[in-house]
C-alpha cells in the first residue's frame, strides 16, 4: 500500500485550493487566544458567524519529519473506515474530470490500495499535473454522500465572530487532512466544502506553506458581477443585407464575466445580450474562451495583469444558432453548462457579431447611435432537500446591464446639375464604395430625382469613393466624374475633387455641386483633364456623333478672341 510521501505535493495543492475555493491547506496559521499551540487545529477566516462547519477526517499524517515547527515530508494514511467511501468517490470525480494525472488515470492505482486518500493527495502534484477539477469534484460528491458518519467535530462561528478554529487536542491521531462542511443551522448549504490539512502538534507548515487554516467564501460570493462588453468598431454604415465575409460593417462584440466560486450542479450563468431596433446580432464570428490556470491551480495572467485564455470546449458552453433582429426586447443568449466543473472565479470571453440594418435617429450635428445592453443571468439550482427559503434564494438573477454603443453618420449630400443651364438634372446615378474596400458592391446607389439631389446617409466614419455610373440622357455619357467624400469621426463631411474632370464643386461644402456636360467646351479651362490640359486626342460618342477634341481645341479658341 502506498503511502505517499508528502512533502512539496501539498503545498502545490495548497496553491491550487486558494484560486478555487474550495481546497485549502492554508496561508498562516492563526492560533485562538485559548489554544495550545501544541493541538492540532484548524482556524477558518472570513463570514463565519451564524454558519455551522463539520469537519470530516479523511486521513491522519504518518512519517512525519521536521524542522523546528516546518514539517519537511510526511506520508499520508486513510482513515479506514472511511476508505471505501473515499475511493468511490474519488474514482468518480476522476471519471467525471476525464481522468486524473499525465495518464489520465480514473480508477485507484494498485499502489494506493488501502490509501485512497494517498491517490488523492498526488491529483497536484509536483510534476506539473494539475487536476483542481477532480478535486473539486470530489470535495462536491464526498459532502453529499449518506455515508459520511459523525463528524471529527463541530464548529459554530459566534455571532460577530471573524474566525472559527477546530481544536483536535494534542494527539497525533486526531490531526490530518479533512472535508469540512459549511451550513446553516438547518443544515443547508452556504458555502462550498473545504479540503484542509490541519497543523500537528505544534508544526505549523509544511515546507514553508502554512497549515491549518482556511477562508471560508462570504454567501454574497454567488453575486455575479455585471459583464464588461466592448465593440471592435467605433461607427458603422447602415446596410440593407447581411454583409460579406471581412466587411468593415461587421462589429464584433466581446463579452467578459466571472465564474462563482461556488456553484453547484445546474448552476445557471448566461450571457443575455438585448440588441435594439436596426442591429443584428448574429453567430458569426463565435467563440468562448476561459481564463487558464497554472499547473499549481492559480489563474493566469498576463504581464499586463489580464487574463490569459484557452478554449471553451463544447461540453461547457451551448453557442447561438440563430441571429436575432433586434427590437429592443428579443434576446440573444449564450449559456454555458456544466459550471460546477469550471474553475471557479475564473474569467469568460465571448465573442459574436452583428451589423446595423436601419437608421437611427440623428442629433443636430448629423450623429446617430446603435446600442445593444447586455447581462447575466446566473443563479444555484434549487436542490428538493432546502428550505422553502434557501429554495426561493437560488432564483436565477441577472446583473446590471453594460451597453456597447457604435455611431453611424447622417452623411452628406450634393447636387447634380447641367453645365448648360445650371439645373438640377433627374435621372443621374451615382454609387458609393469605401475607398479601401475590395468589394467589388457598391455600398448605397442613388437616381436624382426632380431636385438632382444625391444624399448618401447612415455612413460610419471613413473616406468613400463617389462615382457617377448613369449620365442624364442628353449629356456626354464618357464624362462621369469620380470624388472622395470623407466622413469625419465627429460627423462633419467633406467632399473631395474629381481629379480627372474636375466637374465638382465643393468651394462651399454645405452647396456642393456635380456638373454634367453635352459640349467638350463646357470641361473647365484648367485642371484634372479640363482643355488646359489636354495632351492626346479623346473620343466622346453621343448621338451617334464622333467628337475629336486635342489640345488644339485651346488654340482655336484663342484665335476666335
Amino acid at each position: 500500500m502506498k503511502r505517499n510521501i508528502v512533502s512539496r505535493t501539498l503545498a502545490g495543492m495548497a496553491a491550487a485550493a486558494i484560486s478555487l475555493g474550495c481546497f485549502a491547506l492554508g496561508a498562516g496559521t492563526a492560533q485562538a487566544a485559548d489554544t495550545d499551540p501544541n493541538d492540532a487545529t484548524i482556524t477558518l477566516s472570513g463570514e463565519v458567524a451564524g454558519h455551522t462547519f463539520k469537519a470530516y477526517q479523511l486521513a491522519t499524517y504518518e512519517k512525519v519529519k521536521s524542522n523546528g515547527t516546518d514539517i519537511t515530508s510526511m506520508e499520508l494514511a486513510t482513515v479506514g473506515a472511511k476508505a471505501d467511501l473515499i475511493k468511490t468517490t474519488a474514482e468518480a470525480a476522476a471519471t467525471e474530470a476525464g481522468g486524473v494525472g499525465a495518464d489520465k488515470v480514473s480508477t485507484l492505482p494498485a499502489a494506493y490500495t488501502g490509501n485512497p486518500a494517498g491517490w488523492l493527495s498526488s491529483w497536484t502534484g509536483a510534476d506539473g499535473t494539475n487536476d483542481s477539477t477532480a478535486v473539486r469534484l470530489f470535495t462536491e460528491k464526498y459532502v453529499a454522500s449518506d455515508n459520511l458518519g459523525d463528524p471529527a467535530a463541530t464548529v459554530t462561528g459566534a455571532e460577530g465572530a471573524d474566525s472559527a478554529v477546530f481544536d483536535f487536542g494534542n494527539v497525533a491521531a486526531n490531526a490530518g487532512w479533512f472535508v469540512i462542511t459549511d451550513t446553516d443551522a438547518s443544515g443547508a448549504q452556504l458555502g462550498s466544502p473545504i479540503l484542509v490539512g490541519s497543523t500537528w502538534t505544534g508544526k505549523v507548515s509544511l515546507n514553508g506553506v502554512a497549515l491549518g487554516e482556511a477562508t471560508v467564501k462570504p454567501s454574497e460570493t454567488d453575486t455575479v458581477a455585471a459583464p464588461t462588453k466592448t465593440a471592435d468598431k467605433t461607427s458603422v454604415s447602415v446596410v440593407s443585407s447581411t454583409p460579406a465575409k471581412g466587411d468593415a460593417n461587421w462589429i464584433t462584440y466581446t463579452l467578459t464575466g466571472v465564474l462563482p466560486k461556488n456553484a453547484t450542479a445546474g448552476y445557471t450563468y448566461k450571457f443575455v445580450d438585448v440588441p435594439q431596433k436596426g442591429l443584428t446580432v448574429t453567430p458569426s464570428g463565435f467563440t468562448a474562451q476561459i481564463q487558464s490556470v497554472d499547473e499549481n491551480g492559480k489563474l493566469k495572467v498576463d504581464a499586463d495583469g489580464n487574463p490569459v485564455y484557452e478554449n471553451l470546449s463544447a461540453t461547457y458552453v451551448t453557442a447561438p444558432r440563430r441571429q436575432v433582429v433586434g427590437d429592443g426586447a428579443k434576446t440573444f443568449e449564450i449559456a454555458l453548462k456544466n459550471v460546477e466543473k469550471l474553475t471557479p472565479g475564473a474569467t469568460v470571453k465571448v465573442t459574436y457579431q452583428g451589423y446595423v440594418t436601419a437608421e437611427p435617429e440623428y442629433n443636430e450635428a448629423g450623429v446617430g447611435e446603435v446600442s445593444n445592453a447586455a447581462h447575466i443571468e446566473y443563479g444555484a439550482a434549487a436542490a428538493s432537500t432546502q428550505s422553502a427559503e434557501t429554495a426561493a434564494a437560488a432564483t436565477v438573477k441577472s446583473t446590471e446591464s453594460v451597453a456597447a454603443t457604435v455611431k453611424v453618420f447622417k452623411g452628406g449630400q450634393f447636387t447634380k446639375i447641367g453645365a448648360d443651364t445650371k439645373k438640377a438634372l433627374t435621372g443621374a446615378t451615382f454609387s458609393l464604395k469605401l475607398k479601401d474596400s475590395t468589394s467589388t458592391t457598391a455600398l448605397r446607389t442613388v437616381t436624382t430625382g426632380d431636385n438632382g439631389v444625391v444624399a448618401f446617409t447612415g455612413l460610419g466614419a471613413g473616406t468613400y469613393v463617389v462615382t457617377e455610373t448613369n449620365v442624364p440622357d442628353g449629356y456626354y455619357s464618357e464624362i462621369k466624374p469620380s470624388f472622395e467624400m470623407t466622413v469625419n469621426d465627429n460627423g462633419t463631411v467633406v467632399f473631395g475633387k474629381d481629379a480627372t474632370w474636375d466637374l465638382v464643386n465643393n468651394a462651399d461644402q454645405a452647396n456642393v455641386t456635380v456638373t454634367n456636360v453635352n459640349k467638350v467646351t463646357q470641361l473647365p479651362s484648367t485642371g484634372g483633364m479640363g482643355l488646359g490640359v489636354i495632351t492626346a486626342a479623346i473620343v466622346l460618342a453621343a448621338g451617334g456623333s464622333v467628337f475629336f477634341a486635342a489640345k488644339t481645341i485651346r488654340n482655336r479658341r484663342t484665335a476666335r478672341m
